[in-house]
């Protein structure tokens, strides 16, 4: 029976190392929890992508936390297994944070994060009268945030218009497990 016991315990632990693996992380790291802002997560593509990669990952992956963080208070249109709190609580959260748009990444440049992830789901800049042009070039020169598209047509448009290189991932249905690794990449 005890070796039984052990042969079981094992195969977890070898279940549990090959899960933080495929995220970045080492299985004697300590547990983290990532910050995901979202405009809101109710009826849009990107909300529904990323919530449901979100309980996905938190039904799966041992050792990673997630909250989100809320632009607008919107009832979810799937059920959000994490905590959810509203932007202004980001300025207290000290993890890595992943961003969906322009303001969610201005608000994240200001609550001073230190790892952060821009995923690009459309290009609301080309068409944007609410940030002026610095604040919109701020989200894509930070030397703190990593840019990450949707699409190869998004990063091309991306590095003409600010004449930058980004990375050559595309994610194209908010992969939070790829958002992550990338996000926690030195």
């Amino acid at each position: 029976m005890e070796k039984n016991a052990k042969k079981n315990m094992m195969a977890e632990r070898r279940r549990i190392k090959d899960q933080t693996e495929r995220v970045g992380l080492k299985i004697d790291d300590d547990n983290i929890t990532i910050g995901v802002v979202l405009r809101h997560i109710g009826a849009s593509q990107v909300g529904v992508f990323a919530v449901n990669e979100i309980n996905s990952m938190l039904a799966t992956h041992v050792g990673v936390g997630i909250c989100l963080f809320v632009q607008e208070r919107v009832p979810p249109v799937v059920p959000v297994l994490c905590p959810i709190y509203d932007i202004h609580k980001l300025r207290y959260f000290n993890g890595p944070v992943v961003c969906t748009d322009i303001s969610s990444c201005l608000q994240a440049i200001s609550s001073g994060s230190k790892k952060i992830c821009h995923y690009v789901s459309s290009l609301e800049f080309l068409d944007n009268s609410i940030f002026s042009g610095k604040q919109i070039e701020s989200t894509f020169i930070d030397g703190r945030v990593k840019i990450v598209t949707r699409c190869e047509h998004y990063r091309n448009v991306i590095e003409k218009e600010f004449g930058i290189s980004i990375s050559t991932v595309n994610i194209p249905a908010f992969g939070i497990r790829e958002l992550l690794k990338i996000t926690l990449e030195e």
